[in-house]
C-alpha cells in the first residue's frame, strides 16, 4: 500500500504548485504542499486498501516501485519550477517577495512526513493498546481498536473547545485594547468618545478608537479643497457600550442627535467586519467630497477577526437592520457601506423580512449602497441581482460606465480574483463557473486548474493571504480594494463631484494611511 500512497502524495504535492488567486510566500506554499501531500498519501493508501479487499494485487514489486518514484521525483523538478514561474508571472503586480520553490518543497515534505508520521504513531499506539487489552482483559482486538479510536477522537474533541477558548480570549483582548497612540479620549468634539459624549471612550475598543481619533476636521478639509468645510461627524458604539443590539443602536442614534448629524446632508452607515473594523477610506473620501457635511456611524457586534466571527453574523445583521430602521425618515440621505463580512451582514440585514429590496433592486429608505468583497455564497448577488436595473456589478472601478444610469443605487464590487468572494464548500466537488469561463476574469491565472478538494485547499489558503498591502500603495487585487474606493464612493454616494477632484482625494487618502501607520507603530 505504500506505493499507492507515495504516488498519491507526489501527484497532489506537485499539483499544489499550480498558481491560484493570490501571490504565495515560500511558507504559504510549504504548508499547502505538506497538507496536500499528506492528504494525497492517505487517499492513495486508502484506495490501495480497498483494492486489496477485492483481491487486486500490487502492480510492481518494491524495488521497481522505488526506481519509478525516484525517476518521477527527478522529473517533477522542472514541472514544479515551471508552475512556480507561472505563479510568479500571474501575480507580478503584487510586489510580493518571490516564492522559493525548492525551499517550499523541502519544507512541505517535512510537514507531510510529520503529518503522516503523527497519524501513523497514533494508529500504531491504538493498535498496540488494543492488542494488549484483548490479551489481558479479553474481547476482540477489533472491538478494542474501535474503542481506542473513539477515545482518541473524544480526547481531541474535548481539547478543541479549550484551545478555541484560549485563542478567542487572546484575540478578544487584542480587539478590545486601544493602541497606545489612541489610548486617551479624542479632543475633536465632533466624534464620539470626546468630552461631553454619550458614548464612553472606554467602550470604543481598538477599532473605534482608531476611527474617531483619525477623523478629519473642517480645517483639514478646507486646507485641501480651499472651500469652507464643516467638522465631519463620526460615531462609534462598541459592543461593550450596551448589553443588546437595540441598546447599542439607541445609543448611536442619541449620539448622532447630540452631534447634529440629522442636520447634515448624509449619514454613512458602515457595517463593520468581525473585529468592528470599519475601513476609514470610504468615510474619509465622503468627508472630502461633501466638504465635511456628513456623518459616519458604526455599531459594533463583535471583537474577533472575521474568520472566527461566523457565529455572530446574525447579530451583526440584526444590529445593522436596527440601525437602518432607526435612521430612516430623519432627514439626511442614508448611505450604506459594507466590506467583507460587513458586506455580508449589511446585505442580510436589508434582505431580512420585511425585506427592503424593491423590484428594481434598490432598497427602501437607503439612498445608495456600496458593498465590497462580499464573501462567497451570501448576499444579493445570489438573488438575481444582475437582472435588476438598480444594481451594478463591477470587478474594479474601471468597469463603471462613463455615465452611471440614474436608476443605479446599489454597487457591488467584487474582484474576480478575490478568494474571499470565491471560497465556498462546493469547490470540493465541482468546478466553479469562474474557472470554466474563457477568457477568465481579471487576475484569475490561466494556468489555474480545478482539482477535487485540492482547489478548495488552495483557495482556502489564499483567503489567509488575500490582503497583501503595502502602506500608501493602493492596489486593486485580491481582497485589497483601496485603489477602487474613491471612484466607487463618488459613483455611489457623490456623483456630483467633478472627476478631476479624485486625484486630490487619492493623494489625501494615501497620506492619511501613511500617517495612520506611523501612529499605530508607536509603543
Amino acid at each position: 500500500m505504500t506505493g499507492a500512497g507515495v504516488a498519491g502524495g507526489m501527484l497532489t504535492a506537485i499539483d499544489s504548485f499550480r498558481p491560484s488567486l493570490v501571490a504565495r510566500s515560500t511558507g504559504h506554499q510549504a504548508m499547502l504542499f505538506g497538507i496536500s501531500c499528506a492528504l494525497g498519501y492517505l487517499t492513495g493508501r486508502g484506495a490501495r486498501g480497498a483494492l486489496d479487499l477485492i483481491g487486486v494485487r500490487e502492480l510492481l514489486p518494491p524495488k521497481a516501485e522505488a526506481a519509478v518514484f525516484s525517476t518521477a521525483a527527478v522529473a517533477a523538478v522542472p514541472v514544479i519550477a515551471r508552475r512556480a514561474e507561472q505563479e510568479r508571472q500571474a501575480h507580478a503586480s503584487w510586489g510580493a517577495k518571490p516564492m522559493h520553490a525548492g525551499v517550499a518543497a523541502a519544507q512541505g515534505t517535512a510537514i507531510a512526513v510529520g503529518l503522516v508520521g503523527g497519524a501513523g504513531l497514533v494508529r500504531r499506539g491504538v493498535t498496540a493498546a488494543a492488542r494488549t487489552a484483548s490479551e489481558r482483559v479479553g474481547g476482540s482486538q477489533a472491538a478494542w481498536t474501535a474503542a481506542g479510536a473513539a477515545a482518541v477522537a473524544g480526547a481531541a474533541a474535548a481539547a478543541a473547545p479549550q484551545a478555541r477558548r484560549v485563542l478567542f480570549d487572546k484575540l478578544g483582548t487584542a480587539g478590545t485594547t486601544p493602541d497606545p497612540a489612541f489610548a486617551q479620549p479624542p479632543e475633536n468634539t465632533s466624534v464620539s468618545g470626546s468630552p461631553g459624549s454619550l458614548v464612553p471612550f472606554g467602550t470604543h475598543a481598538r477599532e473605534g478608537s482608531r476611527l474617531v481619533h483619525l477623523a478629519h476636521t473642517g480645517a483639514s478639509i478646507e486646507a485641501v479643497t480651499g472651500r469652507p468645510a464643516k467638522d465631519p461627524i463620526r460615531v462609534f458604539v462598541g459592543v461593550s457600550a450596551g448589553s443588546t443590539p437595540q441598546e447599542r443602536v439607541d445609543l448611536a442614534v442619541a449620539e448622532l442627535q447630540r452631534l447634529g448629524a440629522f442636520e447634515r446632508s448624509a449619514i454613512l452607515a458602515i457595517s463593520p467586519a468581525g473585529t468592528g473594523y470599519a475601513n476609514p477610506v470610504p468615510a474619509e473620501a465622503l468627508e472630502l467630497m461633501t466638504d465635511g457635511d456628513c456623518a459616519t456611524v458604526v455599531v459594533q457586534y463583535g471583537v474577533l477577526p472575521s474568520m472566527f466571527s461566523a457565529s455572530v453574523v446574525p447579530v451583526g445583521a440584526q444590529t445593522y437592520r436596527l440601525l437602518l430602521d432607526a435612521l430612516a425618515g430623519r432627514g439626511p440621505r442614508v448611505l450604506s457601506y459594507g466590506e467583507s463580512l460587513g458586506a455580508q451582514c449589511a446585505q442580510l440585514a436589508l434582505l431580512a423580512e420585511p425585506s427592503r429590496w424593491r423590484a428594481d433592486g434598490s432598497f427602501e429608505g437607503v439612498s445608495g449602497c456600496l458593498f465590497v468583497g462580499t464573501p462567497a455564497g451570501t448576499g444579493i448577488r445570489r438573488q438575481g441581482a444582475a437582472q435588476r436595473p438598480a444594481v451594478l456589478l463591477a470587478d474594479r472601478w474601471q468597469d463603471l460606465p462613463e455615465t452611471v444610469p440614474d436608476a443605479v443605487s446599489v454597487f457591488l464590487l467584487d474582484h474576480d480574483a478575490d478568494p474571499v468572494t470565491r471560497f465556498e464548500t462546493p469547490l470540493i466537488w465541482s468546478r466553479p463557473d469562474w474557472l470554466a469561463q474563457h477568457p477568465r476574469g481579471r487576475g484569475v491565472p490561466e494556468a489555474m486548474a480545478w482539482r477535487p478538494l485540492l482547489t478548495y485547499l488552495q483557495v482556502g489558503f489564499d483567503v489567509a493571504r488575500a490582503t497583501q498591502s503595502q502602506v500608501g500603495d493602493f492596489q486593486s487585487h485580491g481582497h485589497d480594494y483601496r485603489a477602487d474606493l474613491a471612484q466607487l464612493v463618488r459613483a455611489a454616494f457623490a456623483p456630483q463631484v467633478p472627476p478631476q477632484f479624485l486625484d486630490t482625494v487619492h493623494g489625501v487618502l494615501v497620506d492619511s494611511e501613511r500617517r495612520r501607520t506611523e501612529l499605530l507603530a508607536q509603543r
